[in-house]
């Protein structure tokens, strides 16, 4: 397995996982999604992603290359409308429509089932739509130069590492992360918050999924992650323990794997608080241990979760 199909498979367990935490609807997020192509709401070969919660259900798909604020108004109020026939339960949904020229910036649009009755009952669509806001937003890191530091690495053989700080566009996440690592962009929508690769040979990944009442305890997630690696076979688990960070609690997970002449390492910590879950891990093949465990414990420290 290759390093970056061996990162892909980390992050895919996980963010299956986090979002199998939420507890099921009478609806399932796979039958909406199928619903919507059905529908033609979603373009022919776009990916759709569906989190179905208690008081509103969230879409995330693509726009088209050319469509306007008001395109993804009159899409949306339409996505509730078919939604609304087959599911009475929806009463409220978010979608946000990415740019497929840059998934990190996107749309978002949220109609409640009073604007779909009020076309229903005759009034025009250009004033229910007049009531419609569009949020637009790039889900990149925020750094600025004054909020560059320097940490020593263990060991020296990379010199001293420097952090920039990064802030979730709601601002309840924020840490630092290593500065000079590039962005990655992710085909994970609604729950990442924050990918950065090293050239080659490690990825930092920050994901959330909210929940909007009482998920399943984090233990079982963590068990369920540890499963799901050791399904693979060839994974030896090398840590875990409860860690908080900031006062939310959590689980430390580390375990290892040989990818061809090298040591693959995933370090991650589980948190979870009233809001909703959270995944932090950093991915390696063939780095120094004790620089990334300095590095990913940097991060750890540095991390507050409001709420």
């Amino acid at each position: 397995m290759t390093f970056s199909s061996k990162i892909l498979a980390c992050l895919f367990v996980s963010t299956a996982l986090l979002i199998s935490a939420t507890p099921g609807h009478a609806q399932s997020s796979s039958e909406i999604n199928a619903l919507l192509r059905k529908s033609k709401f979603v373009d022919t070969g776009r990916e759709v992603n569906t989190v179905v919660g208690k008081d509103v259900t969230t879409i995330s798909t693509f726009s088209h290359p050319q469509a306007t604020d008001q395109d993804c108004k009159v899409t949306a109020l339409l996505m509730l409308k078919e939604l609304r026939q087959h599911y009475a339960s929806i009463r409220r949904i978010r979608v946000f429509f990415y740019d497929p020229a840059d998934i990190r910036s996107y749309r978002e649009v949220s109609v409640n089932q009073a604007e779909v009755a009020q076309v229903d009952q005759g009034k025009s669509l250009q004033s229910v739509l007049s009531q419609v806001s569009v949020r637009r937003a790039a889900a990149t890191p925020r750094a600025t130069n004054n909020s560059v530091i320097r940490q020593s690495a263990r060991g020296g053989k990379l010199g001293a590492q420097e952090y920039a700080s990064f802030v979730s566009d709601d601002g309840d996440v924020s840490m630092l992360c290593p500065a000079g690592w590039s962005n990655q962009p992710s085909s994970v929508y609604l729950i990442k918050l924050f990918t950065s690769r090293r050239t080659g040979n490690a990825t930092l990944t920050l994901l959330r999924q909210s929940f909007e009442f009482a998920g399943i305890p984090i233990e079982d997630l963590v068990n369920k992650h540890e499963a799901s690696l050791k399904a693979g076979g060839g994974v030896k688990v090398r840590v875990k323990k409860s860690q908080s960070c900031g006062g939310t609690p959590g689980i430390y997970f580390e375990a290892s794997t040989t990818i061809g002449v090298s040591e693959g390492v995933e370090r991650s910590l589980f948190l979870r608080n009233s809001k909703g879950y959270y995944l932090l891990s950093l991915a390696t093949v063939g780095m120094d241990d004790r620089e990334m465990n300095t590095l990913f414990q940097t991060v750890i420290n540095s991390l507050r979760i409001r709420g």
